[in-house]
């Protein structure tokens, strides 16, 4: 197969029913073929096509194209180091695309996807060869840099010209030397001087080398053999090679768990991005998940709103992201992984109780009050719960809850009530329960 050939690759798709649970295959793929290994590893890099019922994918790394059946499979979130792989090891996938290093003695691999709606993985796809999906990284083309010509003394300048907000300009050096070639044509050129930023004259021997992100001030003039010299003149110019930095903020109601950043669908992505000389020109981003392939990079806009990726309820993302200056000096990608919560609170009745109380007054008779007691499962990632228990539209109680409640409400003469609980999670999602109760019902 040729390098850097994209291939459509068909894994196979296959649908296991039951009365009470679905087993999901892994449908299909894209992965592309490059070249990159050394005495110790192959790297590859593996596209594929995800399905929407599957929660997250699992790889088997393999020394033979013919696994060996009841060995015991041994399995890892991510092997941090490729000399942990061993034959037959299962490993976690969560976003495309499966970007690793493997050891040159795993030959082959196999994919297969694992349910959202149960957590049981469907059977395993056909074997592929490593070797076919070995990365090379894409080779950038250098932009063509300007070039302005000083007829004074013939001096190749390869300056670019940048305007700012400010009303400022700034000429800025492309290359990371600069030239000079004096011209006398009756005499001859014997030495030419020059001086960086005031710090003395020096003959020039050669390219004059600008390796530091500075301002400059380069005063130059060329002598001839009859000790005739021309009037000193003046570059001021800037070096700009240091790339950007960028920082991702998370805007709105956040949540901090299991080191991921949890987010509500208000919530927003901003990026401020800082450039200390030629200035920003762009930020690019791309998202992956389990649900959506990674795609091109896109330019970010001002702000990110999470409501643009639809119906997200408690799924995990990947942004990658990087800024380019005016220079064209392109920071090193950047990733952060969140995940989108926009599910309320999924509460279940397990009990309710409505009891008559008798209370003594005085001459031996009896007061009639009631009492209710309610209990609830919750189930919810976005951690603590609150529940706020209404009686006729009237707050009577607020409670922090994790996994279940048990609420008893205080005596009550007879009459009707409704009563209402309103459950909102640490990211603002709300759901309720409610019921209007008689003390007539009461058995």
């Amino acid at each position: 197969m040729l390098d850097n050939e994209r291939i459509d690759l068909d894994l196979w798709s296959n649908m296991l029913r039951t009365s009470k649970w679905i087993i999901v295959a892994l449908c299909s793929g894209m992965l592309y073929a490059a070249g990159a290994n050394n005495d110790d590893f192959v790297e590859v890099e593996i596209y594929f096509k995800p399905i929407d019922k599957a929660l997250y994918y699992e790889v088997q790394w393999l020394k033979s194209q013919n696994p060996l059946r009841g060995m015991s499979d041994r399995r890892a979130d991510v092997f941090e180091d490729y000399r942990d792989i061993n034959d037959q090891d299962i490993e976690k996938i969560l976003a495309n695309p499966i970007h690793r290093k493997v050891p040159e003695s795993i030959k082959y691999f196999r994919i297969r996807s694992v349910s959202r709606e149960n957590r049981l993985p469907g059977p395993w796809g056909q074997v592929f060869e490593v070797e076919t999906f070995k990365y090379t990284p894409p080779v950038e083309e250098k932009p063509e840099e300007p070039v302005v010509k000083n007829e004074v003394n013939n001096i190749q300048l390869p300056f670019v010209t940048l305007n700012f907000d400010n009303g400022e300009e700034r000429k800025y050096l492309t290359r990371e030397d600069m030239q000079f070639t004096a011209v006398d044509s009756i005499a001859g050129i014997k030495h030419l001087y020059y001086n960086i930023n005031r710090r003395g004259y020096q003959v020039y021997e050669g390219p004059i080398a600008f390796p530091d992100d500075d301002h400059y001030l380069l005063n130059f003039y060329s002598e001839d053999h009859l000790g005739n010299r021309e009037d000193p003149q003046l570059l001021d110019f800037w070096v700009d090679r240091t790339a950007p930095k960028t920082e991702i903020v998370f805007e709105g109601k956040t949540l901090q768990k299991n080191g991921y950043r949890w987010l509500s669908k208000d919530s927003t992505i901003r990026f401020n991005a800082i450039d200390n000389s030629s200035g920003i020109e762009k930020t690019m981003y791309r998202l992956s998940s389990l649900q959506k392939t990674v795609g091109d990079f896109s330019e970010a806009a001002d702000r990110l709103r999470l409501t643009t990726l639809g119906k997200n309820a408690e799924s995990q993302f990947i942004i990658e992201y990087y800024s380019i200056d005016r220079m064209q000096n392109k920071e090193e990608v950047k990733q952060s992984v969140f995940v989108v919560d926009d599910e309320a609170p999924r509460v279940t009745l397990r009990a309710r109780t409505f009891d008559k109380l008798l209370h003594d007054k005085v001459g031996k008779s009896f007061d009639e009050k009631y009492h209710l007691t309610v209990a609830f499962d919750i189930v919810e990632l976005s951690l603590p719960v609150k529940a706020r228990v209404f009686f006729n539209g009237e707050q009577q109680d607020e409670i922090e809850v994790q996994k279940n409640l048990t609420y008893t409400y205080k005596p009550f003469l007879q009459g009707s009530y409704t009563v209402k609980v309103l459950f909102t999670d640490a990211l603002g999602n709300e759901s309720s329960w409610s019921e209007n109760i008689s003390s007539e019902d009461v058995y």
